[in-house]
């Protein structure tokens, strides 16, 4: 059975093709339209996912979407309009979704698909994406973002064989941790759905001035979230004159940070770290699980993520999947409609191919000549990175989720501080605070990260030794951690080579590896994606697949 999972018409659309229940493509719209967070009806995504697949649409059996407009959508609309001054435009945002939802059909006949269509619990398409991606036969699975039909989070005990899952607890919206942090998010002048990242990382340079104060707005008490209500109006002020009379007033958008911001997003940050683990642990508990799997647009918080793998040691293995946020469910959706469950979603690479047509025409539509490919390309762009070069790398299918993991990479010399600045002020153009990640050779790194473990998709921090920080100072953060992804030998990141070949030059078995685009767009998807990126940002050089370009001559 063939079958098309979608997400669509609230923010990061997406689209996923599961074959007789396994996956074979996933695409976010985003990375074809280069609209960031693209909420619109995946067209190019589902375009990708059956060229990919090579199946047209008339063979498409049924199409399943993680989302059910009508559930919760009457509390949701009764939400916002009890303070209509602020709320009224969130409401008619809320109608505008169900409208276009209830369009499905049209919008999927318009692309040649007329097969029925199956709307899936949003939080449980969550939990199956995450089943998928898990290495235990049973796992608990914890599922908190924002808001979806009436809730903000649940919990569930699953298996693989025979596929199943019961849901144990359910939070009601609008008890949400996502929604406190897009929330604070929006009161420190950023946008929600897009720059949580830079209010993580602020946290790390706040005082806990704020932290105490903080709980008593947002917490757990038991195995519930509390939020404190007065403080927040979701979706419209965002936050309240109440907050803003404890925690000072919203800043406006490229106004100073001062030092007050960054200690409330260290209470922020906080808070939700110490929920969200005391709810992994009690979950564990509760289940008797030996692996629990964290999903929800919270589970893309790799400090979060950290936290609760501090509060699960030596009782369970936590499982993270790359693309825990929304644009998963697409995947979710199809899998629980039909799952094989002796297959396992074992690599983040279900995107676009790169052929060696797309890489000429993007090339000579550039004005580029990379010559013949170089079956030697890898070694030869880690003595570039040796060198202080700044690497753009497109490889293979692109990777699902938002982190570059290999496939679709800006790659540096962790060892060099000025690398780090130039890619701040030059390439990224982004605040100073904000950390770079790292890829490593998996185990032959761990003598430099003593207790650290495995992390391929990039969604875990790990302290980092004061000597180690000295050796790799441009991706070690404020707090004293590195976001970290580990490749293992002959895993499908393709890094291997280029890792093996950098460690045998300076003795470092990682490399920097933030993603391959400029400031406010997606990450790169095509060749086409990877030489605009290159000519425009000012990198270096650029590896697309065996061929290696150089700026200038």
């Amino acid at each position: 059975m063939i079958i098309l999972g979608l997400h669509a018409f609230t923010h990061d659309s997406a689209a996923a093709l599961v074959v007789d229940g396994r996956l074979v493509a996933f695409a976010q719209e985003e990375r074809f339209s280069r609209r960031k967070n693209d909420g619109r009806f995946p067209r190019l995504a589902i375009d990708s996912c059956l060229a990919e697949a090579n199946v047209t649409p008339s063979e498409v059996d049924r199409v399943a979407l993680g989302f059910r407009p009508w559930v919760g959508a009457l509390n949701r609309l009764a939400y916002q309009l009890r303070r209509p001054a602020s709320g009224a435009r969130a409401a008619w945002n809320l109608l505008a979704k169900g409208r276009n939802n209830l369009g499905l059909a049209r919008l999927l006949r318009d692309v040649g698909i007329q097969a029925p269509i199956t709307r899936m619990d949003h939080h449980a398409c969550h939990a199956w994406a995450s089943l998928a991606a898990c290495d235990a036969e049973d796992a608990a699975v914890l599922v908190v973002d924002g808001v979806a039909e009436a809730w903000s989070g649940a919990s569930f005990a699953a298996r693989r064989r025979p596929p199943g899952m019961e849901c144990l607890q359910r939070i009601r919206f609008p008890a949400s941790l996502g929604l406190v942090y897009a929330a604070v998010t929006e009161h420190l002048g950023f946008r929600h759905n897009c720059e949580e990242g830079k209010v993580m990382a602020m946290a790390a340079l706040g005082t806990e001035d704020l932290v105490g104060d903080f709980a008593s707005v947002c917490g757990i008490r038991g195995r519930t979230i509390r939020v404190d209500q007065r403080c927040f109006d979701f979706g419209g002020r965002w936050t309240t004159h109440e907050f803003n009379a404890r925690f000072g007033p919203p800043r406006s958008p490229g106004a100073p940070l001062e030092v007050h911001h960054f200690a409330l997003a260290r209470a922020l940050q906080t808070a939700v770290e110490n929920a969200v683990a005391s709810m992994a642990r009690s979950l564990v508990q509760q289940t008797g699980a030996r692996a629990l799997c964290l999903s929800g647009g919270l589970a893309l918080n790799p400090a979060v993520n950290s936290a609760v793998g501090r509060a699960l040691e030596g009782h369970a293995q936590l499982e993270l999947f790359p693309a825990g946020g929304d644009a998963g469910t697409a995947f979710g959706a199809a899998v629980a409609a039909e799952f094989d469950g002796r297959w396992r979603c074992d690599h983040a690479f279900w995107g676009g191919g790169v052929s060696e047509a797309a890489v000429d025409d993007a090339l000579r539509s550039a004005g580029l000549d990379a010559g013949s490919p170089d079956p030697e390309v890898a070694s030869r762009a880690a003595e570039l990175l040796a060198e202080g070069a700044l690497v753009g790398w497109c490889r293979g299918r692109s990777e699902m989720g938002p982190r570059a993991l290999g496939h679709r990479s800006i790659l540096a010399d962790p060892r060099q501080e000025a690398v780090r600045d130039r890619l701040n002020r030059q390439v990224k153009r982004r605040e100073d605070f904000q950390p770079y990640g790292a890829t490593a050779l998996w185990p032959l790194a761990s003598r430099l990260l003593p207790g650290a473990g495995p992390s391929p998709s990039m969604l875990r921090t790990w302290p980092v030794t004061a000597a180690t920080r000295e050796r790799i100072p441009a991706v070690v953060h404020a707090d004293g951690t590195t976001r970290l992804q580990t490749v293992t030998e002959g895993d499908p990141s393709g890094l291997g080579d280029l890792l093996r070949s950098f460690a045998a030059m300076t003795d470092t078995p990682l490399v920097l590896n933030t993603s391959l685009n400029r400031r406010g767009e997606p990450l790169a998807e095509t060749p086409h994606d990877a030489v605009a990126i290159f000519k425009e940002a000012g990198l270096d050089f650029l590896v697309l697949e065996n061929r290696l370009v150089r700026r200038g001559r």
